[in-house]
C-alpha cells in the first residue's frame, strides 16, 4: 500500500506540483509580509519616539552652547569695555560713554548672538546706555523700552539684586527710536549679567526669541517650552493658558499624558528644562494602519495567484512535449511511471556526461597536436601516433606570427595582466583565423608571441582580408598594446616547418622601428645591417670621456637619425642602444663603480624612446664625469667664489654641495681640512665684510643692509655683526663716519 502510494505520489502530473509550490510560496510570504507589517508598525512608533528624543536632545545641546557663549561675550565685554572699566571717574565720561555705545553696537551687530538689544546700567550715574543712546532708568524702560511688567522700578531691584546671572520669562517690549515717533513691539528674552568685580555696573541682553527658536529648535512641530530651574516659564512659542505640564519620572525622557507626548531634556550649565510637546496624533498617523497598504496587498495576493496558474500551465506544456520525446527515444519498461523531472535529470546527465568525454578527448588532441607542433618548430623529434599523423599531411600551409608589443601605459596601467591580455588576444585571432581557413591551428609560442598555422585549400579566401581585420580591431587599443604580424612564404613540406618559423621570427627581428600596427612579409623587409661612421662613434666616446652632455646627444641623435632614413630593422636599433649603453657603463664604473639597468626593449618601439632613454643614461655618465673633474680640481676655489658671488641669497652647505655633486658632510670636512675654519663661519664672514662696506659707504637704514647681504632677521645680523667686530652695527657706521669728517 506504502508503495503505491509513493509510487502515485511520483507519478502526480507537472501542473500539480508547479501549483502547489506556487501557493506553499504565495501562503509563506503572505504570512511574512502580515508578520513583518505588525512587527514593524511598532518599530516605526519606537523610532519615531527615537528621532524625537533625538531632536529634543540637539536642541537642548543648541540652546545650552548659545547659552555658555552669551555667558564668555558678556563677561569678556565687562573685561574689555574701557568705560566699564574707568572706575575711578567721577563724572560722566561722554568719550568713554560713546565708546561703549559703539562697543555695544558692535556686539549686536553678531548674527550668531541673536541680540535685539543690549542695555548697561550705570548705578553711579543712574544712567542706562543702550546701542543708540543712554538715558535715565525711567526714560529708558518706561519709554523707550515698554512693558507693563518690566518697568523701571522692577528692573532697579533686579540690578540692586544678588543675583549675577538671571533669565527673565520673555515678553513683548514696545520700542521707541531716537530719531521716530513711531514704535514697533519685539519678543525678547531678557538676561541680566552682573559681575562682582564691578559691582556699580549691570547689563541686561534683550535676546531674539523668534530667531532663538528657528535656529536651535529641531522638531516636527513647534510646541516648545523653556522652564527655569524652579519650573517658572521663561519662553514658549505656544498661548500657555490653562496647559498644565505633567511631571516625568526619573530616568525616563518622555512621558504621554492625554493626546500628547512630553519630551524633556534638563540643561547640564544653566539647568533650564527645555519641553517639547508632540501630538498623538502625529506619531500615531505615522504608525498606523494603513488601508492602502491593505488593499494592495489583497490585489498583489490575487495576481499572485492567477500569475501561478498561468506560468504552471505554460510551463507545463513544454515539459511534457520533453517527456513525450524523452520516453519514445527510451523504450525501457518503466520509464511511464518515472517522475517527469526525474526523467529530463538523467537524460541531461548522460549529454553532459557524453559532452564531457568528447571535449576531453578533444583537448588531449588539441595538446599533442601543439606538442606535436612545438616539436617540429624547436628540431626535437618524437614518435607519438599523432605526430606520425600530421607528418603524413602534405599540405601548403604558411605560417603567421603575432608579436605583441606593450606600450609603457599598459605597464601603468595593467601591471602583472600581461597573460590574461595575451589570452584573450589569442581567442580571438584562434576564432577569427578559423573563419577564414577551417584548417588552422592557433597557439601561443612565447609570452608576447601567438602562431597560426593555415594549410591552404583550392577554395582558400585571401588571407589579407582577416589579417586586416585583426589589425584593425586590435588597433582601437594600441596606445596600450600594437599588433605586428609576420606572414612566411608558402611552403609545401612539413619538414620546412622550422624554416618558416625561422622566417617570421626573422621578419619580426627587423620590423620597421614604430609604434604602428602592420603586416609584414617578404615585399616588406627593412635594412638589416648598418655601420655608423667611425668618426660620429669617436666623437660620442670623445665626450662621453669629457663629461659634454650636449655634444653626446648630438652624435647619438644624427646616428639615430641616419639609421631612420635608411628604413633600419629593430634589431638594429636596439643593437645601437645597447652598444651606447655598454659606453655608459664603462664611464659610470670608472666614476661611481655602478652600472645602468639593462635596456627595456618591451618598452622602446620608437626613435623617440630610444632617443630618451639614452639622453637619461648619457646625462648620468656625464653627470658623473663632471663631478669627478670638479672632485679632483679646486672645491675651495669653487666655493669661496660661490659665496662671493651669492652672499646675498639663501645658501645652503646642502645646496653648494649637490652643486658639486658631492654630499654635504664631505664639503664640511673638505672645507674646514682647506682653509681651517668652518664653511657656515666663511659665510658670515663674507657677508659681514659686505655689510661694512655698506655701512660705511651709503645711507641705507641697518634693516635694509641685513636684507642686502642675506641675513632675514635683524637680531641675528646685530648678533653676527658684533660677533665679528666687537660692536653693533649702529656703533660701526657711528665710528666709520667720526673718522672720516676727522679726515
Amino acid at each position: 500500500m506504502r508503495q503505491l502510494l509513493r509510487l502515485k505520489l511520483k507519478s502526480r502530473p507537472v501542473l500539480v506540483k508547479l501549483l502547489s509550490s506556487f501557493c506553499i510560496i504565495i501562503v509563506l510570504f503572505s504570512s511574512f509580509s502580515m508578520f513583518s507589517y505588525y512587527f514593524f508598525q511598532k518599530n516605526i512608533h519606537d523610532e519615531i519616539i527615537t528621532y524625537n528624543e533625538t531632536n529634543m536632545a540637539n536642541t537642548t545641546r543648541n540652546f545650552e552652547q548659545y547659552f555658555q557663549l552669551l555667558d564668555s561675550v558678556m563677561v569678556n565685554f565687562y573685561l574689555s569695555n574701557d568705560y566699564i572699566n574707568n572706575t575711578q571717574s567721577q563724572n560722566l565720561n561722554y568719550a568713554q560713554a560713546s565708546g561703549l555705545i559703539t562697543d555695544l553696537q558692535r556686539l549686536i551687530t553678531n548674527q550668531h548672538l541673536y541680540i535685539n538689544n543690549i542695555l548697561v546700567y550705570d548705578m553711579r550715574f543712574n544712567t542706562v546706555f543702550d546701542k543708540t543712546r543712554g538715558g535715565s532708568p525711567e526714560q529708558v524702560f518706561n519709554e523707550y523700552f515698554r512693558n507693563p511688567e518690566y518697568t523701571a522700578d522692577f528692573w532697579k531691584q533686579e540690578f540692586a539684586s544678588t543675583s549675577y546671572l538671571k533669565m527673565y520669562p520673555a515678553a513683548s517690549f514696545k520700542q521707541q527710536s531716537t530719531y521716530s515717533a513711531l514704535s514697533d513691539s519685539v519678543h525678547a528674552l531678557p538676561y541680566m549679567v552682573k559681575s562682582k568685580v564691578y559691582p556699580d555696573f549691570a547689563i541686561l541682553v534683550l535676546i531674539r526669541t523668534d530667531e532663538l527658536f528657528e535656529n536651535f529648535h529641531q522638531s516636527i512641530n513647534n510646541n516648545f517650552y523653556i522652564l527655569d530651574p524652579q519650573g517658572g516659564p521663561l519662553l514658549t512659542n505656544i498661548n500657555a493658558e490653562g496647559i498644565t505640564l505633567p511631571s516625568v519620572q526619573p530616568g525616563e525622557s518622555w512621558i504621554k499624558d492625554g493626546h500628547n507626548y512630553y519630551f524633556y531634556r534638563t540643561g547640564g550649565n544653566t539647568g533650564y528644562t527645555y519641553i517639547n510637546i508632540v501630538p498623538d496624533e502625529q506619531i500615531s498617523s505615522r504608525a498606523s494602519f494603513n488601508v492602502t497598504l491593505t488593499v494592495l496587498f489583497i490585489i498583489a495576493l490575487i495576481i499572485s495567484i492567477v500569475s501561478s496558474i498561468f506560468f504552471s500551465m505554460r510551463f507545463n506544456n513544454p515539459v511534457k512535449e520533453i517527456v513525450a520525446s524523452i520516453r519514445q527515444l527510451n523504450t525501457s519498461p518503466g520509464t511511464k511511471h518515472v517522475n517527469e523531472f526525474e526523467l529530463i535529470r538523467n537524460s541531461i546527465h548522460s549529454m553532459v556526461k557524453a559532452n564531457q568525454e568528447y571535449q576531453d578527448l578533444e583537448e588531449k588532441k588539441a595538446l599533442l597536436r601543439y606538442y606535436d607542433y612545438v616539436n617540429r618548430l624547436k628540431n626535437i623529434r618524437g614518435n607519438s601516433s599523432e605526430s606520425l599523423e600530421f607528418n603524413s599531411e602534405q599540405r601548403p600551409y604558411r605560417f603567421i606570427l603575432f608579436q605583441l608589443n606593450y606600450t609603457a601605459q599598459f605597464f601603468e596601467a595593467s601591471i602583472g595582466k600581461e597573460d590574461k591580455t595575451a589570452y584573450y588576444i589569442r581567442e580571438y585571432i584562434n576564432l577569427t583565423m578559423r573563419n577564414a581557413a577551417t584548417n588552422t591551428y592557433t597557439f601561443q609560442i612565447e609570452n608576447n608571441q601567438i602562431l597560426s598555422i593555415v594549410y591552404e585549400e583550392a577554395n582558400h579566401p585571401d588571407l589579407l582580408d582577416s589579417l586586416t581585420q585583426i589589425l584593425n580591431v586590435l588597433g582601437e587599443d594600441k596606445e596600450y598594446c600594437f599588433l605586428t604580424i609576420a606572414v612566411s612564404s608558402r611552403y609545401e613540406e612539413s619538414a620546412d616547418m622550422t624554416k618558416a618559423y625561422d622566417q617570421v621570427l626573422d621578419l619580426l627581428k627587423y620590423r620597421p622601428f614604430h609604434d604602428q600596427p602592420q603586416i609584414l612579409d617578404e615585399q616588406r623587409k627593412t635594412l638589416d645591417g648598418f655601420i655608423p661612421a667611425t668618426s660620429l662613434i669617436e666623437e660620442i666616446n670623445f665626450h662621453l670621456k669629457n663629461g659634454n652632455y650636449e655634444l653626446v646627444v648630438q652624435a647619438v641623435s644624427r646616428i639615430l637619425q641616419q639609421m631612420e632614413k635608411n628604413q633600419a630593422g629593430t634589431y638594429l636599433f636596439y643593437n645601437m642602444g645597447e652598444e651606447i649603453r655598454s659606453k655608459v657603463n664603462r664611464i659610470l664604473h670608472d666614476t661611481k663603480g655602478s652600472t645602468v639597468p639593462p635596456m627595456p626593449v618591451e618598452q622602446i618601439h620608437t626613435v623617440e624612446q630610444l632617443t630618451q632613454y639614452l639622453e637619461g643614461i648619457i646625462q648620468e655618465a656625464t653627470m658623473a664625469t663632471k663631478s669627478q673633474k670638479i672632485e679632483q680640481g679646486s672645491i675651495v676655489g669653487f666655493v669661496i667664489t660661490y659665496i662671493e658671488e651669492h652672499f646675498a641669497e639663501d645658501i645652503t652647505l646642502d645646496g653648494v654641495a649637490e652643486k658639486l655633486n658631492i654630499t654635504g658632510r664631505y664639503l664640511s670636512t673638505h672645507f674646514k681640512e682647506k682653509t681651517g675654519i668652518n664653511f657656515i663661519d666663511k659665510l658670515n664672514e663674507v657677508r659681514i665684510e659686505k655689510a661694512k662696506e655698506q655701512l660705511r659707504s651709503s645711507e641705507l637704514a641697518i634693516h635694509e643692509i641685513a636684507n642686502k647681504t642675506g641675513y632675514y632677521s635683524l637680531s641675528s645680523f646685530n648678533r653676527m655683526f658684533k660677533k665679528f667686530t666687537g660692536v653693533t652695527p649702529s656703533e660701526y657706521r657711528r665710528h666709520a663716519s667720526q673718522s672720516q669728517n676727522y679726515i
